[in-house]
């Protein structure tokens, strides 16, 4: 590993020590603090350990191992906290897709609530706090409502199991609790984005959803969902109902369509495809280019639920034009970690990040950092990779952005668990095999020809070092690869710093 600064150890412990304590000075005193801990505790309780995700992985490897079919096991346990799901049935939106489905879907609901509808929205992975995937009129759920819910969840699974190991994982129980959640609170609508694929993911328990969208088609998660576009897209088609108006945007590729066409054949649902946003009446040219699509699916789930709820069906459905006042909405969402800048020391240290995980995304990352960062600065790029996910690819597509030093890191904020706040523990990582696999994405980068790099243990340690070489000179530093790297990076950088999404 290249660490030039003998001291980084002790810098990076008062630098998390500093930031951690900003952070939970604002918490530790709120009456629920102690009790939102316990229940975080809980529920990571649910994680499965790196061990266990390993073995996964290594069937995964070996071609004995599909995507699970989550969706009978998440139906058993609603049954067992007898939640009536069909109370929400018909007031869900339901958004898949490999890339922007969590920036549609926040999209989607700021719409919604603009309209005004009572809102939920669910959504992962969170950026600080486990609050942030379960959100009412846009709002995380404060830690009371959390506690409250998270038990009477918690508690009567765990007093019915059939066995010992009869719980449902984290992500799993997140989902019922939402759902729990937005029937409780008596939500108008609900908007839901899936976790992985579509068809056997565990938040596709629906009968009758009215409405659906699927974003840009491309390849991730290919052990579990197939190794080309047409099967990711299979899966991803599973959300479609009998009866439903489905959605996708416009850049998919023809064989993605087809797949989608003969998909909605065979559920009996109608398909559309939404214009490109440049045939709204409005200037199209204020969002960048993914935000384009995600924007205009996000008009057009909107007002084909409004239609639905009011009259039942989608017979009166046209592509809808867009008010100046839901453009104003659809231009103050902000999506952490999609497009986003933060600055320090009086603007010189500019900090990008943009979680990028496909070769598409990756396109566009480079040129939003290329387009928005200065040319006579420093530029330094921090990346990590994982889930089986080719560095190669990714990174020959940053080859060319004249980077002066390359920062691999683990995605790990600390590498002590102690250090951090339970929202942010993650017990299925390995650090051993987290910093090998920083290593195998520095190789890739030297074997591309790529500029200096250097392997840290944590994201901290990465902010640090490229504190370090910026030397208070002007300096641009590209956070990209993981959404995890990218959260990471946020909670330690946002209480100190003006943050803008771009």
């Amino acid at each position: 590993m290249s660490v030039p600064d003998p001291d980084m150890s002790s810098r990076v412990m008062v630098f998390l020590k500093r930031t951690l304590a900003e952070i939970t000075s604002k918490q530790v005193h709120t009456p629920n603090f102690e009790k939102y801990v316990e229940a975080i505790k809980a529920l990571n309780s649910l994680q499965s350990n790196a061990n266990v995700i390993q073995e996964a992985r290594n069937r995964m490897l070996n071609g004995t191992s599909k995507q699970f079919n989550n969706v009978d096991t998440t139906l058993k346990y609603i049954k067992r906290i007898g939640l009536p799901l069909e109370e929400l049935e018909s007031r869900i939106i339901h958004i898949s897709g490999t890339k922007g489905k969590g920036s549609t879907a926040i999209m989607t609901e700021a719409l919604l609530r603009n309209a005004p509808y009572k809102t939920g929205l669910f959504l992962s992975p969170h950026i600080t706090s486990v609050r942030e995937r379960i959100m009412i009129n846009g709002i995380p759920l404060s830690q009371k409502l959390f506690i409250d819910y998270f038990w009477s969840v918690f508690d009567v699974l765990s007093q019915n199991k059939d066995n010992e190991t009869d719980m449902p994982s984290y992500f799993k129980f997140l989902t019922i609790m939402a759902l729990k959640v937005f029937i409780s609170e008596k939500v108008d609508v609900a908007v839901i984005e899936v976790g992985i694929g579509g068809e056997l993911d565990c938040t596709n328990v629906f009968q009758k959803t009215p409405v659906v969208g699927i974003t840009s088609i491309g390849l991730d998660h290919t052990r579990l969902l197939g190794d080309t576009v047409e099967k990711i897209a299979w899966q991803k088609a599973g959300i479609m109902k009998p009866g439903c108006l489905a959605f996708t945007v416009p850049d998919q590729s023809s064989s993605v369509l087809q797949v989608f066409q003969k998909r909605a054949k065979e559920k009996e649902c109608r398909f559309e495809v939404v214009p490109n946003l440049s045939e709204y009446s409005i200037d199209h040219e204020r969002f960048n280019y993914p935000q384009r699509l995600n924007a205009s699916l996000a008009i057009q789930l909107s007002k084909a639920w409004t239609i639905w709820n009011n009259n039942g069906s989608h017979s009166d459905y046209n592509r809808i034009e867009i008010s100046q006042d839901q453009e104003k909405v659809l231009l103050s969402c902000q999506i952490p970690g999609r497009c986003h800048v933060l600055r320090e020391n009086g603007n010189k240290l500019c900090y990008y990040l943009d979680g990028a995980h496909t070769v598409e995304s990756m396109e566009v990352a480079k040129n939003w950092f290329q387009e928005t960062s200065s040319k006579n600065a420093l530029r330094i790029l921090i990346f990590n990779v994982t889930g089986g996910r080719s560095p190669i690819s990714l990174l020959k597509m940053l080859v060319d952005c004249q980077f002066s030093e390359a920062i691999f890191c683990t995605n790990c904020i600390s590498e002590k668990e102690d250090d951090l706040p339970e929202d942010l523990v993650s017990k299925g990582t390995c650090l051993e095999e987290a910093i090998n696999k920083a290593k195998e994405n520095l190789n890739a980068w030297k074997s591309l020809g790529g500029s200096s790099g250097h392997v840290v243990t944590s994201v901290a340690n990465a902010i640090l070092l490229a504190q370090q070489l910026s030397n208070c000179r002007s300096t641009s530093v590209l956070f990209t690869g993981s959404l995890h790297l990218v959260g990471s990076a946020l909670f330690l950088l946002r209480p100190n710093n003006d943050s803008t999404i771009e």
